[in-house]
């Protein structure tokens, strides 16, 4: 009885929690988007900037709820784990000082790695959103000159090379 209240609330907490943190995410990229100056939006491509907000939305709504779900319970079984262990064989101490060191190194390497893959993706996907939209602004023209197949080889061009983009950023994590 207690497991499943206790399950309900923490999902319940967790998905209020991200749709809050997506509406103030979403309020501030808007704001600040619309303070940017003008010169901003002539050298920067449309769907660069579409390609920001949908990412970032993305991750609140999908990725974040979902790591949530799966690390807290995690977390609190390492913290009794390391506790129950450090209890019964304080060695243990001297032990996970020096790996623990070890491993925040690596991880920091890690993490910048990932960051720089993530955006390489990032950059190969506004172009595909870019090309959409202007696209869809001038399907008109398009029709009217017969260029269809023209259009859409360019688009399926920019989707393959962001593919080839996606597969190291999802080897990376």
């Amino acid at each position: 009885m207690f497991a499943v209240l206790g399950s309900v609330l923490a999902t319940l907490s967790i998905s209020i929690g991200t749709i809050i943190a997506a509406r103030i995410l979403h309020s501030r990229l808007l704001r600040n988007v619309l303070r940017l100056p003008q010169s901003t939006f002539d050298t920067t491509p449309t769907g660069r900037i579409l390609n920001r907000f949908s990412s970032d939305i993305n991750t609140l709504d999908v990725m974040f709820p979902m790591v949530l779900r799966f690390c807290i319970p995690h977390l609190y079984r390492l913290i009794a784990i390391l506790c129950v262990i450090s209890f019964s064989t304080p060695i243990f101490i001297v032990v996970i000082i020096p790996v623990s060191i070890i491993y925040y190194l690596i991880q920091r390497i890690y993490v910048a790695t990932v960051r720089q893959v993530k955006r390489i993706e990032s950059i190969t996907r506004a172009p595909i959103f870019s090309h959409f939209e202007e696209t869809i602004t001038g399907a008109p023209t398009i029709r009217a000159y017969a260029l269809e197949e023209l259009f859409t080889k360019e688009s399926e061009k920019r989707v393959d090379v962001n593919q080839m983009a996606i597969f190291p950023a999802v080897v990376c994590g």
